[in-house]
């Protein structure tokens, strides 16, 4: 299996920590799409786990893709990042959008919160069902991962 992400891979931070920068949703769909490929020419059985960090990230490094404008509040910061509302919404449509090119989608979460994994979850089920690629190993399904609780558990 692997498990690529949403952040900026130079700009990476832990999944619970403050600062995330994403890559606009159409960035991560293409790397998705190039994991598959690679996995499907070398004759590889991968399982292809999309990770998003949108429910804490309020940083983007474009606002080149249209599923991403909902989000962007319309500042910048001097850096040149487009500042963004993260959250269960912006998650959730990221998950959606990743949904058809890998087997799983892992939302990142700093705390365990049932409420949200039901919500995306109910939201996954509700949506319209994207086509399956021919031969391909595409699972309808919408996972969370759900932080182990402070004792470990």
């Amino acid at each position: 299996a692997v498990a690529p992400q949403d952040q900026l891979a130079s700009a990476k931070k832990c999944g619970h920590m403050g600062g995330k920068v994403l890559v606009p949703t159409r960035e991560f769909v293409q790397k998705l799409t190039a994991a598959r490929l690679a996995a499907d020419v070398m004759d590889v059985p991968t399982i292809i786990v999309a990770r998003t960090d949108a429910l804490g990230a309020f940083l983007l490094t474009s606002d080149a893709d249209e599923r991403d404008k909902a989000f962007l509040t319309g500042e910048r910061t001097p850096e040149g990042y487009f500042c963004m509302r993260g959250g269960i919404e912006s998650a959730i449509a990221r998950g959606l959008a990743y949904a058809p090119f890998a087997d799983m989608v892992w939302f990142e979460t700093g705390e365990p919160n049932m409420e949200e994994a039901k919500s995306g979850v109910s939201r996954k089920r509700s949506a319209p069902r994207p086509p399956r690629p021919p031969g391909g190993t595409t699972v309808d399904d919408l996972t969370f991962r759900i932080k182990r609780a402070a004792d470990g558990r």
